[in-house]
């Protein structure tokens, strides 16, 4: 009985701390909008800029603009994405849009914009980092971007860059150009914040190796960095000649004491590093535990069939 108890509790743990994260992304993401940006007349990028924006023309308010702006988009997303995503991203918007009329009441009125920029960008990408670490969606430029990387081919960031301009160049048209300038700084801000909750703190070094002493080399990782790597075989590309790939991540203040070891055990090796901006297990951060699947199919993808339409 004991062990059912258990086993009920670990499966609905994992969506009940998914859907908490969602409600507090959620309304970190309002209180940017409705309790920061708006009320010391500052921008943002995405959709919640342009709803921010036709505020700023129209004296509309934002907390019917954000899901107004949405339908749309989320009927689109619903025919030609699937419901899947559109289903996550719904409880997104739903959330964010209850919490907007809440901190409409609640202004934070700073005398300094520049610190409300910085303010409202860590804000808002703590709360979207918040939202998508719980698997949701802010909506908006997620499922155009998605649309179009479907439809077109068009790669996610020239989306989300090129509305980003849209936005803050009609702000300082529409606006003042000093407002479209506190807007990038929050949209900045709010992408690096959103880019460490999601990634996460743990971050490193992975070094590719072309040597003809890797064995020197895998000894020297293990007993000075106390880190395990992996040989692959390799060929020259000019000189067909076998060579051996030790790949190798380790921490970012191992990187210096590991191209020492490298060059003291073979002077002649070929070294790449590059970042790794998500490191788990083996000594760095945990895997997350995996999750439950439940559910069929889904039903076939329309845009998917009109793509194979297309003339070639």
């Amino acid at each position: 009985m004991l062990h059912r108890m258990r086993a009920r509790l670990g499966r609905w743990s994992g969506p009940a701390r998914d859907f908490l994260q969602m409600v507090a992304g959620a309304a970190l993401l309002a209180f940017s909008i409705n309790g920061l940006i708006v009320p010391n007349r500052l921008g943002d990028g995405g959709f919640a800029g342009l709803a921010v924006l036709i505020h700023y023309l129209t004296g509309w308010p934002v907390s019917w603009l954000y899901p107004a702006l949405n339908v749309p988009l989320l009927a689109l997303g619903w025919w030609f994405i699937g419901p899947g995503f559109i289903v996550r991203t719904l409880v997104g918007i739903g959330l964010v849009s209850a919490w907007l009329p809440v901190f409409s009441q609640a202004p934070v009125v700073l005398q300094d914009a520049l610190l409300a920029s910085v303010y409202a960008g860590v804000v808002s990408g703590a709360g979207i980092g918040l939202l998508m670490h719980g698997g949701g969606s802010s909506g908006g430029t997620d499922i155009l971007a998605r649309f179009l990387n479907d439809w077109r081919g068009v790669s996610y960031t020239v989306t989300y860059l090129a509305f980003d301009v849209l936005v803050l160049g009609g702000l300082a048209f529409w606006v003042g150009v000093s407002t479209a300038l506190y807007a990038w700084i929050v949209t900045y801000i709010a992408g690096r914040v959103v880019t460490f909750i999601v990634e996460g703190p743990v971050r490193g070094k992975a070094a590719m190796i072309v040597t003809s002493e890797p064995r020197r080399i895998l000894a020297a990782v293990t007993r000075e960095l106390g880190r395990g790597a992996t040989v692959v075989e390799a060929q020259g590309g000019y000189t067909a000649a076998p060579r051996k790939v030790v790949w190798v991540v380790v921490s970012l203040s191992q990187i210096y004491r590991l191209r020492q070891l490298v060059a003291e055990a073979d002077p002649d090796a070929f070294v790449t590093v590059m970042d790794a901006t998500e490191v788990l297990g083996q000594g760095f951060g945990r895997l997350p535990a995996p999750r439950r699947r439940r559910g069929a199919a889904g039903r076939p993808n329309p845009l998917r069939r009109l793509m194979r339409r297309r003339p070639s």
